[in-house]
C-alpha cells in the first residue's frame, strides 16, 4: 500500500490518500516492457556491430602476428602482402614487417653466400662445393672433374709479392668463368688450386674444355706477372659406371694433375691417359 498526504491551510485539514502498490506500479511495468521491446533489438544490433568491428580490427593484427612467428619461411613476404590491412595502423605495421623481412632475408642470403663462397674470387669454397656434391649424389648425377693450379706460383709470390699473386689468382678465376658453361660448378680449392665440376659431361668433352682453358690462360697477359700457365687433371665419376666413391674420383683428378706437373706442366692429363 502506498500513501500520500498534503496539508490544506484554508480548512486546516491534512489530506491522506491511499492506493494499492500493484495498482500504482502496473503502468510502470507496461512502460518497462515497451522500453525493452524497442531498445533490446537496438542493443543487440549495437553489440553485433561492435563485435564485427572489433573482429575486423583484430583480424589483420592476428594474421600479422601469426606471420611474425614464421619470419624464416621463404614465402612469408607473399603471405603478408595478401593480408588486407584496411586501416592506417595495420598498414604501417604491415609495411614495417615487409621491410624488416626484406632486410633480414638479404642479410641471411649474404651470410649464406659468404659462408659458401671464396671472398677473393667469388667462386664457391670447399663448403659450397660439398653442398653441391650432396645434392648431385642424391640425384645420382654423373659429372667430370677438372683439377688445376697455376704453374710456378711460388715463383710469382717470391718475385712480385703476395698481392700480385692474388691478382694472378683473380685473373685466373675470371678466365675460368669465361671459359666454363653456365651449368659448370667453379670452386677455389685453396691457394692457387681450383676445381671445375661439369655435370652430365663425358670425359672427352671435359678434356676439350680443359684444353681450351689451358690455351686461353697461356695466351692471356696478366699485368705485372705477364703470361702464366696452368696444369690440369681430368677425371670422371658416374654412379652407373664407376665403382669408386666420389672421394676417389677427386683423388684421381688430383693424381692426373700431379702427372701433368711431372710431365712438364702446362698440359692436360686425364685418367684415361694414364698408363
Amino acid at each position: 500500500m502506498l500513501a500520500g498526504y498534503a496539508f490544506e491551510p484554508t480548512s486546516q485539514w491534512t489530506i491522506i490518500a491511499l492506493r494499492p502498490t500493484a495498482a500504482t506500479l502496473k503502468p510502470l511495468d507496461s512502460l518497462m516492457l515497451n522500453v525493452l521491446r524497442y531498445t533490446l533489438p537496438l542493443a543487440v544490433l549495437t553489440i553485433l556491430c561492435v563485435w564485427i568491428l572489433a573482429w575486423l580490427i583484430a583480424q589483420p593484427l592476428w594474421l600479422l602476428a601469426r606471420s611474425a612467428n614464421k619470419m624464416d619461411a621463404l614465402n612469408v613476404s607473399d603471405d603478408i602482402r595478401k593480408i588486407h590491412s584496411w586501416y592506417f595502423e595495420a598498414t604501417q605495421l604491415k609495411q614495417a614487417m615487409l621491410l624488416g623481412i626484406d632486410l633480414l632475408q638479404r642479410k641471411i642470403g649474404r651470410l649464406r653466400t659468404e659462408a659458401h663462397s671464396d671472398p677473393m674470387t667469388g667462386l664457391l669454397n670447399r663448403r659450397g662445393l660439398e653442398n653441391v656434391l650432396r645434392y648431385w649424389l642424391l640425384g645420382q648425377k654423373n659429372f667430370s672433374i677438372i683439377s688445376l693450379d697455376i704453374d710456378y706460383f711460388k715463383r710469382i709470390n717470391d718475385t712480385h709479392g703476395h698481392d700480385v699473386g692474388d691478382e694472378a689468382i683473380n685473373a685466373l678465376a675470371q678466365l675460368i668463368r669465361a671459359t666454363s658453361r653456365d651449368t659448370d660448378i667453379l670452386c677455389r680449392n685453396g691457394g692457387e688450386e681450383f676445381l671445375i665440376l661439369l655435370p652430365e659431361t663425358p670425359l672427352e668433352v671435359a678434356i676439350n674444355i680443359a684444353e681450351r682453358l689451358r690455351q686461353r690462360v697461356q695466351e692471356t697477359t696478366i699485368p705485372i706477372v705477364g703470361n702464366i700457365t696452368i696444369s690440369l687433371g681430368v677425371a670422371q665419376w658416374s654412379p652407373k659406371i664407376n665403382a669408386t666413391t666420389i672421394e676417389q674420383a677427386f683423388k684421381e683428378a688430383d693424381q692426373a694433375l700431379y702427372e701433368a706437373k711431372q710431365g712438364g706442366r702446362n698440359r692436360v692429363v686425364a685418367t684415361s691417359d694414364k698408363t
